[in-house]
């Protein structure tokens, strides 16, 4: 039977290509509503019908009639033949039996062509189920369910659309016609992630199509829940990529930081770590994810001033083993030790002592001395001015400092200065001062003492310019003839008026005796 009807098929496509001439001879007026195809031969026709064409209706008109024939299905076999009674696919599909229409020797036979009446029905399952699959699975089969359609070898040309669910293009059905049932395979694509997608509605129509495009529709649901395994390692809620610290003692908070575990459904414990940057231990890290200082932190002792740590977060099972993995991650947080300004400026001495000898005129000398200043401070903080109480006499470069600064000292000549010997035999005392420029209150202090050598700078000078005396001719050789005075301001006994000798170029007189007074 189902080979007939293929046949049948076949011919009645070729009649629609060729145009049907042959039928014309045998009938006309052919309605187009109730039949499908036909198709006319030397040894008898074939005119498909479809089975929802109403009894009573008008099929064709025979140009000749056999009133022999004998048609079950038809109600005459006048020029105007019609339908006698519903046909149906399902039960019979082609109708030849004695059916001579036109002529005694030429059989019509009628194919009764399935249209669509019966939705398809699932067979396995119900309209909605649903499946539960472990997240990570990869490229698998889900879940299958079966079809049927009761129209006519519908069953084997059933489809599976998708209407709506499949957001993230996860899901794919493939089918397989087998023992007159359509089976679907529900697939994923790829693995399904719990922590992205915890359940999908998805919902597909099952369409069966006749040979005329009527569609017929079943609605299939699938709630796809995903179940939670322990595949992610635990996800960072808060965390601070730096942090400024000061100076602090120990038990003081730094930052905070919270992790949980992604796996929502499992939900391990975790605990914290710091896991690098902290060799020294100057922080600790508790249950919460509090990073304090575990000892003092001081700026100015520290090797560096910046604390790369590295966090790790790690899951525990209820009875405190840990979680497997993967169960940890990480995150880095720099820690940067800000300073405090708990430092005053400090000269590497509290005195220092300098030789010099007495300026002359216009002449400035450094003084050698190794002097430094320090404020361990940073920036603002560790910046100072640099002066000296009697700044027209020593003046001290730079003027201003900051960090470790090396100073430089010049005795600066001007009238009336300190560096002459002939004023002040005494070693000169002058402070120096380094003052912060954030804090004006935090200051250093040292002591400069200055011993002054004397030069021979000075040539002795009589008390007049000239003397002038009167001697008789007859005085005797070795008399006395007057008195000169000569001082020298240098003071030491080399340079002074004490070291002035005596001397005569004239033939008649001589100096005799005296350090200071000649005669």
């Amino acid at each position: 039977m189902k080979s007939l009807l293929l046949s049948a098929l076949v011919a009645s496509a070729l009649v629609l290509v060729a145009g049907g001439n042959a039928c014309d001879t045998y009938f006309t007026n052919p309605n187009m509503t109730c039949i499908k195809a036909y198709e006319c031969g030397p040894g008898g026709s074939s005119i498909t019908i479809y089975e929802d064409c109403p009894p009573g209706t008008e099929l064709l008109t025979a140009i000749d009639t056999n009133p022999s024939c004998n048609c079950d299905r038809l109600t005459d076999c006048g020029k105007s033949v019609r339908l006698k009674t519903q046909l149906d696919a399902e039960k019979d599909n082609t109708f030849t039996i004695n059916c001579y229409l036109f002529s005694e020797s030429y059989i019509t036979e009628f194919p009764v062509e399935n249209v669509n009446e019966f939705f398809p029905q699932v067979q396995d399952r119900g309209p909605i189920f649903d499946i539960r699959v472990p997240e990570g699975g990869g490229q698998e089969v889900i879940a299958t369910f079966s079809y049927q359609d009761e129209d006519y070898k519908e069953t084997q040309s059933l489809t599976c659309e998708l209407r709506s669910g499949d957001i993230d293009n996860l899901f794919e059905v493939i089918s397989d016609y087998e023992n007159e049932m359509m089976s679907f395979s529900l697939g994923t694509k790829n693995s399904l992630d719990f922590e992205k997608m915890m359940y999908y509605r998805l919902e597909y129509d099952i369409k069966s199509t006749d040979s005329r495009g009527d569609i017929l529709v079943a609605n299939q649901t699938i709630l796809v829940f995903v179940d939670d395994i322990g595949d992610n390692p635990p996800y960072w809620i808060k965390t601070q990529p730096s942090v400024s610290l000061e100076e602090c003692d120990a038990g003081v908070s730094v930052v905070q930081v919270e992790a949980s575990d992604r796996d929502v459904e499992i939900n391990n414990a975790i605990r914290y770590s710091i896991t690098d940057g902290n060799d020294e231990g100057f922080f600790t890290i508790d249950d919460t994810g509090e990073v304090k200082t575990a000892k003092k932190i001081d700026r100015e002792a520290l090797a560096t001033t910046t604390f790369a740590l590295t966090v790790t977060a790690t899951e525990h099972n209820a009875d405190g083993s840990v979680a497997d993995e993967p169960n940890s991650s990480t995150q880095a947080t720099n820690v940067y030790i800000v300073d405090v300004n708990d430092n005053v400026p400090t000269f590497n001495e509290p005195e220092y002592y300098a030789e010099i000898d007495e300026l002359n005129e216009n002449e400035d000398v450094f003084l050698n001395i190794d002097l430094f200043v320090t404020d361990m401070d940073e920036g603002q903080h560790g910046t100072f001015t640099l002066t000296s109480d009697k700044p027209e006499d020593l003046v001290v470069s730079p003027s201003q400092g900051m960090g470790n600064e090396t100073l430089s000292l010049k005795a600066k000549w001007r009238d009336g200065t300190l560096f002459d010997y002939e004023k002040t035999q005494d070693n000169l005392t002058f402070t120096l001062t380094a003052t912060e420029v954030s804090d004006p209150s935090h200051v250093g202090t040292a002591t400069l003492v200055v011993m002054i050598n004397d030069v021979n700078d000075n040539r002795p000078v009589f008390s007049e310019p000239v003397y002038n005396v009167n001697v008789n001719e007859t005085e005797p050789e070795g008399f006395h003839v007057t008195t000169v005075k000569a001082t020298d301001s240098d003071i030491s006994p080399d340079f002074g008026t004490d070291s002035i000798r005596s001397g005569s170029r004239g033939r008649y007189c001589k100096v005799v005796a005296g350090l200071e007074e000649g005669r």
